[in-house]
């Protein structure tokens, strides 16, 4: 991360922020910066890549100091639908039900139920 946001500042940026979601590097900067981030486009790209991301990602909203808290949740989840509201019963798997299908896998592929 201190690569990364050490490369930016040298392009002339000064308040920003890398934030990493596995492959993707979200780059935050001020909202007045955004045109020189587009300018800079397959620089940022590259050095992105050089420090081993797939994806170099400008986030629209700009610079914002605590934005990693939606992450985390200090700032409250939006309310998802339960499962009932979506129609969606459980499915129970019991020690039996698992023998059976143990059973018939085995009997179709026995290479099936070695993945048992």
């Amino acid at each position: 991360m201190d690569a990364f946001e050490e490369g930016l500042r040298a392009l002339g940026f000064r308040q920003l922020r890398v934030r990493f979601h596995n492959e993707v590097a979200r780059v935050e900067v001020e909202p007045e910066a955004m045109a020189r981030a587009l300018e800079l486009r397959e620089t940022m790209v590259k050095l992105g890549r050089k420090l081993g991301f797939t994806f170099v990602a400008l986030d629209l909203a700009g610079f914002t100091s605590g934005s990693l808290n939606q992450l985390i949740g200090i700032r409250p989840a939006p309310a998802r639908p339960s499962n009932q509201a979506l129609g969606i019963s459980r499915a129970v798997i019991t020690p039996s039900i698992l023998r059976s299908f143990s059973t018939c896998a085995s009997a179709t592929s026995p290479s099936m139920s070695m993945m048992l």
